[in-house]
């Protein structure tokens, strides 16, 4: 949270984050994370490959300054809890309609695990 803190600070961005970083577990999950890990997997999304601090066009999992919701609103929980919508999805494109600033900090991280395919979800969370 810290260095969500300091990044805000110095880039002055509204929203902050920084690499993701794919890992896996088994043969396809590795395709995955590699794909996930280049231009060529996931094109423009520098979020996922860049080696510097930048302005880019989102984050994964981005830490947000608390002015930005009295501007553009919050998340609709409403929408989640009866599924027709995301809300997380429909704030990402309030927040692209304001042009909101957006950096990836180099130091920021998030590991996402890539599972096992057709590993059940349930015994992957409960290690069964």
């Amino acid at each position: 949270m810290t260095e969500c803190v300091n990044a805000l600070k110095r880039s002055g961005a509204d929203n902050v984050g920084g690499q993701m970083n794919a890992v896996a577990q088994g043969d396809f999950a590795e395709a995955v994370a590699l794909a996930t890990s280049s231009p060529f997997g996931v094109g423009g999304a520098r979020f996922h490959y860049s080696d510097k601090e930048e302005y880019v066009d989102t984050v994964f999992m981005g830490a947000w300054r608390k002015d930005v919701f009295q501007r553009i609103g919050v998340f609709d929980e409403e929408l989640c809890a009866i599924r027709m919508t995301n809300s997380i999805t429909v704030f990402g494109h309030r927040a692209a309609k304001s042009c909101l600033a957006i950096a990836s900090s180099l130091s920021i991280t998030t590991a996402l695990l890539s599972r096992r395919f057709g590993v059940n979800i349930s015994s992957t969370a409960t290690g069964k």
